[in-house]
């Protein structure tokens, strides 16, 4: 079943994320821009609605990924927002997805199982 080539911002300040999960990302045929923190983000949204997702490193320097969930959904409250971390715990996530998070990924991120269930 072919899927939609969806645009993607892929936000994540380690240039190992960026090669593993944007190359598969675009060998599944959609078009990812890569950013290093989340004030990055912030200034990308603003110049372009242009996404149809956003993965969020939740570590990150300058903006971390739960205050980029929080401005993302006050202005743009139907964009989906998947956060990802190496330091996760239960709580950080169930408050993720209480404060509207898509999902909520463990690295190492298995993309075939964690990714591709949701047909990214």
């Amino acid at each position: 079943m072919k899927h939609e080539s969806l645009s993607i911002l892929l936000a994540d300040d380690e240039a190992i994320v960026h090669k593993t999960i944007g190359d598969f990302l675009q060998q599944c045929g959609h078009l990812v821009q890569h950013v290093h923190d989340g004030a990055e983000v912030l200034q990308r949204l603003s110049a372009s609605h242009e996404f149809d997702l956003l993965l969020v490193d939740v570590r990150m320097p300058v903006m971390d990924g739960m205050a980029v969930l929080q401005s993302v959904r006050e202005t743009s409250p139907d964009l989906p927002v998947v956060l990802i971390t190496a330091h996760g715990c239960f709580d950080l996530a169930i408050q993720a997805l209480r404060d509207g998070a898509a999902d909520f990924l463990t690295k190492p991120v298995r993309l075939l199982e964690q990714i591709g269930r949701a047909h990214v």
